[in-house]
């Protein structure tokens, strides 16, 4: 049996190999960039107006003028007009608009009387340049928009289609199928017999990953021929199998035995944590397999504390490890380190956690009242309040 810190060694250096990939940009929200996006032009590309208002030459204003003879309308989206050489004269125009030539100052009406065709202002101080957001100003054409290794969030899309690219090249996604296993399990829209229930695990597993992942589903039943040939199959078309239920030492958790047979590696079996203590990790080239506990307390924490980070971290997608502060004393006499649920909240732009109660690795009502879990490793069996330690969320 491993510790937790050498189960994340491991899981480390056994990452998912990933590969440069061209997506379509309505398919590459949440993926990781993996080439630098570059303007096509300048941003803006045009001196660009940031007032509604009036387009003025800035040496009239210094030379005392102040009432301004309505020229032209030019908004934005439109051709760029040339203010009149002549003293005095105005463009009305709005924001967005290219600023008209000959144009150096915009004044908002805010600061100005309007009537008919002229504008008068009123007694102000001004500055030349004022509400114009002037050509590459904030970026020039050829300058790297987005980086490699950035996720692509709202802001990055709009960028990237700010700059023209609709293709994007992102790191490839692994494969991942969800298995749940064991007799007593029925479909979720089933009603179970009083010896069963629902499979409520594979949903649990599915909406941690779906958050970031594409997953498919599946249920086998506890018998070998079964588990070997449909586990066969399923090594043919995923890179990632989850399973959730037959890890552990039960006469029917057959699958340790039919991953050994079917030339998976196995780097760790158990791991010294409660809950999810019989927590498998093995691989091949081409295949990766956690097997989690079948309680569902376990099967979520491991998926939280290990296959989620495992994937983000094989698919390049950077995360800030936390940690919250403990509200409450808290003894743990086994030699393990304990993932303990907690309900979260931030107390003088501190994150802190208090201890969900509950009634062991079955109990995933507890889970409603959680967001996340602390740490408590397994050197310590005294954690005083106002310790820190790291905190997973569940969100």
């Amino acid at each position: 049996m491993i510790s937790v810190h050498q189960a994340d060694q491991i899981l480390h250096d056994h990452l998912f190999k990933t590969e440069k990939v061209s997506i379509d940009i309505d398919q590459a929200y949440g993926r990781v960039l993996a080439e630098d996006l570059h303007a096509d032009r300048d941003q803006p590309p045009f001196d660009r107006v940031t007032m509604d208002g009036i387009a003025i030459r800035f040496k009239d204003f210094e030379n005392g003028i102040r009432t301004y003879k309505l020229q032209a309308q030019q908004f934005a989206g439109e051709q760029q007009l040339t203010l009149n050489s002549a003293p005095g004269f105005c463009i009305e125009t709005a924001t967005g608009a290219a600023l008209p030539l000959e144009a150096d100052t915009i004044i908002p009406y805010e600061w100005m009387h309007a009537e008919g065709e002229q504008f008068t202002l009123g007694d102000f101080a001004f500055e030349m340049g004022k509400n114009i957001h002037r050509t590459g100003s904030d970026l020039k054409a050829g300058e790297v928009v987005i980086e490699a290794g950035r996720q692509l969030g709202s802001a990055e899309l709009a960028a990237a289609v700010s700059f023209g690219h609709l293709e994007l090249t992102v790191y490839s996604q692994p494969r991942i199928a969800i298995i749940s296993t064991g007799d007593e399990l029925v479909d979720e829209d089933e009603t179970p017999l009083p010896h069963q229930i629902r499979r409520s695990n594979t949903r649990a597993i599915a909406s941690l990953l779906m958050q970031h992942f594409e997953v498919d589903a599946y249920h086998i039943a506890d018998n070998v021929n079964q588990l070997t040939d449909s586990v066969s199959a399923l090594m043919q078309n995923y890179d990632v199998l989850v399973f959730s239920g037959g890890v552990s030492k039960g006469k029917r958790d057959f699958l340790p035995t039919i991953l050994d047979v079917l030339g998976i590696t196995k780097h760790f079996h158990k791991v010294k944590q409660r809950p999810g203590k019989p927590f498998y990790f093995g691989s091949t080239e081409a295949v990766t397999v956690f097997g989690l506990p079948g309680n569902p307390l376990s099967a979520f924490m491991c998926t939280v504390r290990y296959v989620l980070p495992w994937l983000l971290r094989s698919t390049n997608v950077k995360t800030r490890p936390a940690s919250a502060v403990i509200t409450t004393d808290h003894q743990f006499e086994s030699p393990l380190t304990l993932f303990l649920p907690v309900k979260s909240s931030v107390i003088g732009g501190q994150l802190v956690a208090t201890p969900i109660r509950g009634n062991g690795s079955g109990d995933f009502i507890q889970l409603i009242g959680a967001d996340g879990f602390i740490e408590l490793h397994e050197e310590t069996t005294t954690f005083n309040e106002g310790e820190a330690h790291p905190y997973y969320p569940f969100r």
